[in-house]
């Protein structure tokens, strides 16, 4: 039987960006080391260890610059966002959703918990499916591969992919795909390459 090869592309329609470091388990604290001018004039060195929470998030305040998350065996915890935080699959604290999983790395200062990087945990990709970047895409693009070859499919809603979409893209909206019988949307030919993309981080 032939395995259909698929490709999920995540969010290629947003600028792709520097992702931060990857997040250790660990016992919960991640070390970040900053220069600092003494009095002296000469550069020292500190480190400042950082804790890890990681939840859902079950609050967040734009207005305020605040995120709270349920963190497991801790119970309720808010961070306060500010301009030097760090983010990864998202742009700022306005791409996050309430319920989303996210990492939290911080540092308490007084009363308050910093944050000073936030990841969104994506879902795990499900066996046969690979992750491409949008360079990889564009590469693909380029290539002017035969339609019997690899299939663009535009899985936002149908309204956006009227509104826009990538040349050549076809729209199969993944709400319509998770119903049941929602499978013979896609292309019968198993040998073909599916490649799906949305509007954003997912």
């Amino acid at each position: 039987m032939n395995t259909r090869k698929t490709i999920l592309l995540v969010g290629c329609l947003a600028l792709l960006l520097p992702l931060a470091g990857p997040v250790s388990a660990g016992d919960g604290r991640d070390a970040v080391t900053a220069q600092q001018s003494s009095d002296t004039g000469a550069a020292t060195t500190e480190t400042t260890e950082l804790l890890v929470a990681k939840g859902k998030v079950k609050i967040n305040s734009k207005k305020a610059k605040t995120i709270a998350i349920e963190v497991k065996k801790k119970g309720f915890m808010v961070f306060v966002v500010d301009e030097n935080t760090a983010f990864e699959h998202a742009d700022s604290i306005k791409d996050i959703k309430i319920a989303e999983s996210v990492t939290v790395k911080y540092e308490p200062v007084g009363e308050e918990n910093v944050a000073r990087f936030i990841k969104k945990n994506l879902v795990a990709l499900p066996a046969g499916v690979k992750l491409v970047k949008t360079d990889e895409l564009a590469a693909l693009l380029e290539q002017k591969l035969p339609a019997d070859r690899f299939v663009l499919i535009d899985s936002r809603p149908a309204k956006k992919y009227k509104l826009e979409h990538i040349p050549g893209a076809i729209s199969v909206p993944f709400s319509e795909l998770q119903k049941e019988g929602g499978a013979k949307l896609l292309p019968t030919d198993k040998d073909l390459q599916l490649v799906f993309y949305c509007g954003g981080n997912t």
